[in-house]
């Protein structure tokens, strides 16, 4: 799925509400998608394929050491990679609307600025807030930010700065690159300063990667404030933010040293005996839980399917599963009530790496009530005490609303949202690979009968695995082998030791593969492990 991601174009979709009063303040709006395509599927390292940015061509991210100050022209960066850069074309005196689409899917936060102009961010995922004038904003895989661009300087023609962290950093491949705002009776010229990852934006940066609140220089997602217009929707109104939520649920995540039975069979290829750091896969789980996806779809499947085969981390600990030291992998399901005030409590604990991670919310849009960085790494167990005492910032007066946030490395960020959406919805890290492998969670809201039905002759899917003690090929039994109704393999539990049972004929061949291939599973290795 991460490969179909990165390789398939995508389409934008923009619905304007009745009562947007902010189409008339604009002179025009210009979209612009942030994304990546990867040139060579599974070719190391990623953070050095191309990211795009599109309104109507797109152009190669710049992916170069830049400890030196780049100094060629633009334009042979354009010769080289046979793609022209991105023009935006403004006349002086209006003002100009931008929306900003991240589509990324690796590791690859983005800074964007504007070389002599402020931004002027209005809106987050779809929902506006009270103006914020800043000199960069950074967004998230999954994130969108709208700003207004004042075109108030001098005829000519200005970079616009796009600039990679984390993964794109100057730890990995310094990646960045740029596009041009050109002002009307402007030489086609491409505009002064010098091109660089190293550089860096005047004023305050919105939404900044690792940081927390209080900062003079930068603002996190959770110190926005949300207009007051929002204070009846559902889902994010004032019922959400009332001083106790109905349920609140701790979800803390790090990368785990675990023999994973997908990359690290613990008969064969265990963690602690592969050779060098780059064949090691560090398990990024939630509350020590991978995500196994169930056989069927569960909305129009629900039926079908046994509550208690669901599971997280109260029930596997009442089996006396200890998912802290196995490897745990089964349906994460957390249950709330329809019409349920949730709070979700997210933790980075940011022992093994100085990574982020980007969480979205199908479904259901969110308040950011809290958000903050306590170190380079902590505890679930001191976040915990922080709130029995009353410690983590909260703030109920007109939170940010969002459906896609980050949570600082060694830090938290607090989520309020009210359950009016009955179904299964899916809560997941934006970072398409650790999502494959099961950072994700599924949030249940109501019950059976209170989710919406399948219309009549509504398609199915299941994995049509053979049961345990069943050949694959079976006599025919006089049944229509067509029927899309028919019951999957049942779903198991956990079992004290490690993961869900899974079928010992694949692990066989994955464990020959592992030994006749050595050679080409580090190389493979190298690339999954890229946090």
């Amino acid at each position: 799925m991460n490969s179909q991601y990165a390789l398939t174009p995508s389409q934008i979709e923009l619905l304007h509400p009745p009562n947007d009063t902010s189409r008339n303040n604009m002179r025009l709006r210009n979209i612009n998608e942030i994304s990546r395509l990867t040139h060579v599927a599974q070719q190391p390292p990623p953070q050095s394929d191309r990211s795009d940015s599109e309104s109507e061509v797109e152009f190669d991210l710049t992916a170069q050491p830049t400890n030196v100050q780049r100094t060629k022209r633009a334009v042979d960066d354009i010769q080289l990679h046979q793609m022209p850069l991105q023009i935006f074309h403004v006349r002086r005196g209006f003002r100009y609307r931008f929306r900003i689409i991240n589509a990324e899917f690796l590791n690859c936060p983005i800074a964007l600025s504007i070389d002599n102009h402020t931004l002027l961010a209005i809106n987050s995922d779809g929902y506006d807030f009270e103006p914020l004038e800043v000199g960069a904003i950074v967004t998230y895989a999954g994130e969108r930010f709208d700003f207004v661009l004042n075109a108030n300087q001098s005829i000519g023609n200005y970079w616009i700065r796009f600039k990679g962290l984390m993964d794109c950093s100057d730890q990995f491949t310094s990646a960045f690159q740029v596009g041009i705002l050109r002002y009307e009776g402007a030489g086609e010229t491409e505009p002064n300063g010098v091109l660089g990852w190293q550089h860096k934006a005047d004023g305050i940066e919105l939404n900044a990667m690792n940081r927390g609140s209080g900062h003079p220089d930068s603002l996190t997602a959770a110190e926005m404030t949300a207009l007051p217009i929002y204070d009846t929707v559902p889902g994010v109104d004032r019922d959400a933010l009332k001083p106790v939520a109905d349920y609140k649920f701790f979800v803390y995540y790090d990368f785990y040293a675990k023999d994973n039975p997908v990359f690290h069979p613990g008969d064969y290829y265990s963690f602690n005996d592969s050779l060098g750091k780059t064949n090691k896969l560090y398990t990024p789980q939630l509350n020590h839980i991978s995500l196994k996806m169930p056989p069927m779809a569960l909305m129009p499947d629900r039926n079908n399917v046994d509550d208690s085969l669901f599971c997280n981390d109260t029930s596997l600990a009442q089996q006396g599963i200890d998912c802290r030291k196995d490897f745990c992998n089964c349906h994460h399901v957390l249950q709330v009530p329809l019409n349920s005030v949730v709070e979700l409590i997210m933790v980075d604990e940011g022992f093994t790496f100085d990574a982020n991670h980007p969480f979205h919310l199908h479904g259901n849009a969110f308040r950011v009530v809290g958000l903050e960085r306590l170190g380079s790494n902590v505890t679930i167990e001191m976040v915990k005490q922080l709130d029995r005492y009353n410690l983590l910032k909260r703030n109920l007066d007109r939170p940010p609303i969002k459906d896609t946030v980050t949570i600082p490395d060694g830090g938290y960020t607090i989520l309020r949202f009210e359950a009016y959406n009955p179904g299964f919805w899916l809560f997941h890290c934006h970072i398409e690979f650790h999502a494959e492998i099961g950072m994700a969670l599924i949030i249940k809201v109501g019950d059976n009968d209170q989710m919406k039905s399948a219309p009549k002759n509504f398609p199915t899917c299941h994995d049509y695995m053979p049961r345990d003690g069943e050949d694959e090929i079976e006599e025919d039994s006089g049944e229509d082998k067509n029927d899309n109704t028919a019951t999957s393999a049942p779903i198991t539990t956990p079992s004290p030791g490690g993961a869900v049972a899974q079928s010992a004929q694949v692990y066989s061949v994955l464990s020959a593969l592992l030994v006749l291939g050595a050679l080409h599973w580090s190389r493979l290795a190298a690339v999954v492990g890229i946090h």
